[in-house]
């Protein structure tokens, strides 16, 4: 093996540490931000809401909108205010699920175990992940109502709520981890959008060229293409519109030329 070929190898190694270690990073900021919210946030959206249980129930090959919240992709997730600072963490028919940090939860246990562990808790009020609302709080099938139904019996069906004004409140509430997290996404989005506007040649550059190249270096930051068309500078003219005195100029589809005097 001559030299060149080794320092290639070498160098070829170091960038797959780098990428790694980039991976790694950010899996760990997304466990910091999932604790840091279960501590500081989980308590206060459920006493804010009379809720003594919370129930989130993911499917099994079914993605919900609350996955990287809880760190899980399918089993019963459920939440128990026992008074105190800390509520009460447990995960049940997780055997085959993905759990990006078991260290979160204090129970873990079967779908046979759950009545009677709500039994021995005793909830006044329990929500589950239904509503007529907002989507991310009503993942609940049809089939796994059911399955909940008759797990918990009579008695604690009745006392089912949506819990639509918990998940809310558990989202919009920010923890310090999560808005350092939001402003280095934010500036990596400032940087790219600026460095496409340096690529804009008046009557050359195409809309759908400068969308394809920012997903291109979104995705070196990490941050995943859209798998729906890359999104593209919107075009805006000052005109006569008399509501908004702005209006799209028309005909800017993808292949539309950046023209001098555009409103990007």
């Amino acid at each position: 093996m001559n030299f060149k070929n080794y320092a290639y190898i070498i160098f070829f190694s170091f960038q797959v540490f780098t990428v790694a270690q980039d991976a790694k990073a950010r899996f760990e900021m997304m466990n910091t931000i999932r604790r840091d919210k279960l501590d500081l946030v989980l308590p206060g959206a459920m006493r804010d809401n009379n809720i003594d249980v919370w129930i989130h129930v993911i499917r099994r090959g079914d993605p919900d909108p609350m996955e990287l919240d809880f760190g899980v992709n399918m089993g019963h997730i459920i939440f128990t205010d026992n008074g105190g600072d800390r509520i009460e963490r447990a995960l049940f028919g997780n055997r085959f699920a993905e759990v990006a940090d078991e260290s979160i939860y204090d129970v873990f246990g079967n779908d046979d175990d759950i009545t009677d562990y709500i039994a021995k808790r005793d909830p006044k009020t329990i929500a589950v992940n239904m509503s007529d609302w907002i989507t991310v709080a009503d993942g609940l099938s049809h089939t796994n109502y059911l399955n909940l139904i008759n797990i918990l019996g009579k008695k604690y069906s009745n006392r089912l709520v949506s819990s639509e004004n918990v998940v809310t409140d558990f989202q919009v509430r920010r923890v310090q981890s999560e808005i350092i997290a939001f402003a280095n996404i934010c500036e990596t989005q400032r940087r790219v959008m600026e460095e496409a506007l340096k690529m804009i040649r008046p009557g050359i550059t195409m809309r759908e060229e400068i969308g394809w190249w920012a997903q291109d270096e979104l995705s070196k930051s990490g941050i995943y293409p859209s798998l729906f068309g890359a999104p593209m500078p919107g075009i805006l003219y000052f005109g006569s519109n008399d509501k908004t005195g702005v209006v799209h100029r028309e005909g800017s589809g993808p292949e539309y030329r950046f023209q001098r005097g555009d409103f990007i």
